[in-house]
């Protein structure tokens, strides 16, 4: 069966438009769910770079807080899309969190596939390269190395974007983390392209929104970090939930296009 063409640019402004209409409440369910971490992002840069147990507590709490906010804005476009409104803040948090399980061990188990992969592709690219040196000349090895390489880190990426939705998948058809990766795979599998399209337009404007930081810096020669946690800590309350629209119609388009 011939695919169904996907086009980045409408579904990415569509994306925004959505996230237009529902910026304020999005942002709430960030600003409530990450404001500790704002505090624990200043309690270690106090400690000036220090690693022992209250680090690696503070890493873990923050990476808890991260999934929580994603969840929380997942489950607040799922409900946007099937019932209208948005609810408030504290409503989608008290939901999104009964997916947090399912959600963290999806992305362990995508981060356990991955970081798989990437291990076999350094042994299998240093094996490879290993017999080029022995057999080939300087020249050739040097060639054939660089396109091992590059083929380590394409093979990468494309599972990397193939399993990119999983998350998504988790909570949006309420699936168990394989199943979640099941459907990442099979939406994306005739649509990388598009995939990769449309993190690079999204990617392209999180960069732009940085723009005033870094000019800012070379002004000044040198920003603080309290300036940079702070500008970080209020712009990401519009890109993280934007980049949640963003995915969210992206993968609805997937399944309507794979339907």
């Amino acid at each position: 069966m011939e695919s169904k063409i996907i086009h980045a640019w409408p579904v990415f402004a569509e994306g925004v438009k959505v996230w237009i209409l529902n910026w304020k409440k999005l942002a709430a369910i960030y600003l409530l769910v990450y404001f500790p971490a704002l505090i624990l992002n200043f309690i270690l840069l106090s400690r000036g770079g220090r690693v022992d147990f209250l680090w690696f507590t503070i890493i873990v709490i923050r990476w808890l807080l991260d999934a929580l906010v994603v969840v929380s804005l997942i489950y607040a476009l799922k409900q946007y899309f099937s019932s209208g409104p948005v609810g408030s803040a504290t409503s989608n948090i008290k939901s999104g969190k009964n997916f947090l399980l399912f959600y963290l061990l999806t992305n362990v188990l995508f981060g356990l596939i991955t970081g798989t992969i990437t291990f076999i592709g350094i042994i299998a690219g240093g094996i490879f390269v290993s017999l080029i040196w022995k057999t080939a000349s300087i020249g050739v090895g040097l060639v054939l190395t660089t396109i091992a390489i590059i083929t380590c880190i394409v093979g990468v990426v494309y599972f990397l974007i193939r399993l990119s939705l999983s998350g998504f998948a988790c909570v949006l058809d309420d699936l168990n983390p394989i199943l979640a990766l099941k459907q990442s795979h099979s939406l994306i599998k005739k649509y990388v392209t598009f995939t990769v399209a449309e993190y690079c337009l999204f990617f392209l404007a999180a960069f732009v929104s940085f723009v005033p930081l870094i000019l800012l810096g070379l002004r000044k020669g040198q920003l603080s970090d309290t300036a940079a946690i702070f500008y970080q800590f209020a712009i990401n309350a519009f890109i993280i939930p934007a980049w949640a629209c963003v995915s969210v119609v992206m993968y609805k388009k997937l399944k309507e296009a794979n339907s």
